[in-house]
């Protein structure tokens, strides 16, 4: 009995880890980013002590990623450049969880998300989307490292008052939205989060075939041993 006992907990094991395997959230490799033709420019900011003048972001408008079309793609990385009209290969998955990435976390990531699925569909002016990217930028690096200078367009400003004033505590599933991971011949590129249709968020990873092949095989194993101890008792 003592064996059956074993058995049956390793079964037990086995079966939690193919549950886990089941939600992990999938990744796709080295498929295809298209940028659009125009986003938003004149952000004036600092970043890590640094000031940087007239940055571009905002929606970059008419993205296509593996085929499909954006309909919000922001930047989610200053440091990097990307460029308009142009193809790349492209990482993404639905995580926000990138290696070379620390700052972004489940916690900004969240707050990332729910300002690409509330407010995105309301910036369409230039100015109302350079706003939505300012606050999209200070989630992802903070407040001690980021800041909006004053010299920014005050209708920028004004939009990314309102946008931050509608924040507030909100937060939204990272899973609802795609973290992309553009390069070009291994050369990193600006990162994204972008919103479209057409991508199952809710897909999870493929199960490894071998732990229920393995699960299946000791369970075999487990009611054999117990039907010979059944029958030997009963001689």
């Amino acid at each position: 009995m003592k064996v059956y006992k074993l058995i049956l907990a390793i079964s037990m094991m086995l079966f939690s880890f193919v549950s886990f395997s089941a939600s992990i959230p999938f990744d796709v490799y080295g498929t295809e980013l298209t940028t659009g033709n125009k986003y938003a420019g004149g952000i004036n900011l600092v970043l890590d002590g640094k000031t940087m003048k007239h940055v571009g972001g905002g929606n970059i408008l008419n993205s296509v990623l593996d085929g499909k079309s954006l309909a919000y793609a922001y930047c989610i990385d200053i440091l990097h450049s990307i460029g308009l009209r142009r193809t790349y290969s492209a990482n993404y998955n639905n995580k926000a969880d990138f290696s070379d990435r620390p700052e972004l976390t489940e916690e900004n990531g969240g707050k990332i998300a729910w300002l690409i699925l509330n407010i995105a569909e309301t910036a369409v002016k230039k100015y109302q989307q350079a706003g939505l990217q300012a606050l999209i930028w200070e989630q992802v690096y903070g407040a001690s490292r980021f800041t909006l200078k004053a010299s920014t367009n005050d209708r920028i400003e004004t939009a990314y008052q309102q946008y931050s004033a509608a924040l507030v505590g909100n937060t939204a599933s990272v899973n609802r939205v795609l973290w992309i991971d553009p390069y070009h011949r291994s050369i990193a590129k600006q990162d994204l989060v972008a919103w479209g249709n057409g991508f199952n968020l809710e897909e999870p990873a493929s199960v490894p075939a071998p732990a229920p092949i393995l699960l299946l095989i000791l369970g075999l194993l487990g009611l054999t041993i117990v039907s010979r101890k059944t029958v030997r008792v009963n001689v």
